[in-house]
């Protein structure tokens, strides 16, 4: 079964006006969620042990991935695992913000294949918020990124957000933070927005630390 976050044209940069649009038309119906995720599903309980870093060879590659940036950033900030001395990883940061991550790889509710979970639980203040993160090198659109958002928190109590980076290992503005500044004033994404409460933040970074920001408080142009 094709899910809607992996449509077709949904990552196609030419094509997100559109897909936004459409995306804004599906979630404007009530059971939006039918559509993103169909039946059958398998409601399932499951949490993984998250009290050690589970790929310390992975890490100690030089290939910045999501993955690899979820699991370290949640480790290294918590000062709990003993990997991460000896990790050759070269994107450690320690995170100098407000914004904590208290969560990675959090699975989703229901069971079914091509179906990914939660990248980051974020704690801003009283709030837990799940959010979709990308790389700073990453290609995907920032449509592609609400359609597995809103997809993985279906049947949650937790706050959407996506997560993006501003820039990108080469100094450049990334891919979705231009994507984010052609569309964050258009209908269609204050539409989804109104209606499914989702939250954008970004992520700032330097040689050794990085910061999470909300762009409510602290808008960027």
């Amino acid at each position: 079964m094709l899910l809607y976050k992996d449509s077709d044209g949904i990552n196609h940069r030419s094509a997100i006006q559109d897909k936004l649009k459409e995306l804004s038309l599906i979630v404007a119906e009530n059971n939006y969620d039918e559509v993103l995720l169909p039946h059958p599903r398998k409601r399932y309980s499951h949490q993984d042990d998250h009290t050690q870093c589970t790929m310390p060879d992975a890490a100690n590659q030089t290939q910045i991935t999501e993955k690899r940036i979820c699991r370290c950033w949640n480790y290294y900030n918590k000062g709990s695992n003993v990997q991460c001395n000896d990790c050759k990883f070269g994107f450690k940061r320690k995170n100098v913000g407000d914004i904590a991550i208290v969560d990675y790889e959090v699975p989703t509710v229901f069971s079914m294949e091509q179906l990914g979970g939660i990248d980051w639980l974020l704690k801003k203040e009283n709030d837990v918020i799940a959010a979709e993160v990308k790389p700073p090198n990453s290609s995907e659109t920032i449509v592609r990124m609400i359609a597995e958002i809103l997809t993985y928190t279906i049947g949650t109590n937790y706050i959407p957000a996506i997560c993006f980076f501003k820039t990108n290992m080469y100094g450049n503005l990334s891919k979705q933070y231009v994507d984010y500044i052609k569309v964050k004033d258009s209908d269609a994404f204050r539409d989804i927005q109104a209606s499914t409460g989702l939250e954008i933040f970004y992520v700032t970074f330097d040689d050794t630390t990085f910061e999470i920001h909300d762009v409510k408080e602290e808008p960027f142009q």
